[in-house]
């Protein structure tokens, strides 16, 4: 598979996710390549964006063997065409919130991460991001985090499950 880069060359794609905007033709495309750099880039339901929206988020992502980044827009209804990106960025968890016309500044969080899952309820608009932690991390566990009422404030990433997850 060859996959859209940030800088605009083609490379080999490990992970690719492509996801819908609820009620619209547009999609947020997301993948990491061979050389462990996750980029994004959005379709307005007739055309690719441009590079300059959507620079590389990280040139090193915790690795390519697993899909350790995902992207969700929200429903609920006032953050409507808003989504958000959260991947294993090394030795944390990345997050950046696109507004529809760009990715604001990266927040950090949590430890390794081998597995990113993110929905978005369909009716109350809560975000859930369930986090696999990487067998190299700290405390080996799985882990969440959401956003509820429309907030774009993440809630303390809490353990909701002690113990190995997988193993890579």
């Amino acid at each position: 598979v060859i996959g859209l880069m940030g800088d605009g060359t083609p490379g080999v794609a490990q992970w690719v996710r492509l996801v819908p905007q609820p009620q619209s033709n547009n999609l947020m495309y997301g993948v990491v390549d061979q050389r462990s750099d996750l980029n994004t880039r959005f379709w307005n339901g007739a055309a690719w964006d441009t590079v300059v929206a959507h620079p590389e988020h990280d040139a090193t992502v915790e690795d390519i063997n697993d899909r350790n980044f995902d992207i969700v827009f929200e429903t609920f209804p006032a953050n409507l065409g808003r989504a958000w990106l959260v991947w294993g960025e090394g030795n944390l968890v990345g997050r950046k919130m696109w507004n529809g016309a760009g990715w604001g500044a990266q927040a950090n969080t949590g430890d390794d991460t081998a597995l990113v899952q993110l929905f978005a309820h369909p009716v109350s608009g809560d975000v859930l991001a369930a986090i696999y932690e990487d067998r190299t991390s700290a405390t080996d566990d799985i882990r969440e985090m959401h956003l509820t009422g429309g907030s774009a404030v993440w809630t303390a990433l809490t353990q909701i499950w002690p113990g190995q997850t997988v193993n890579n």
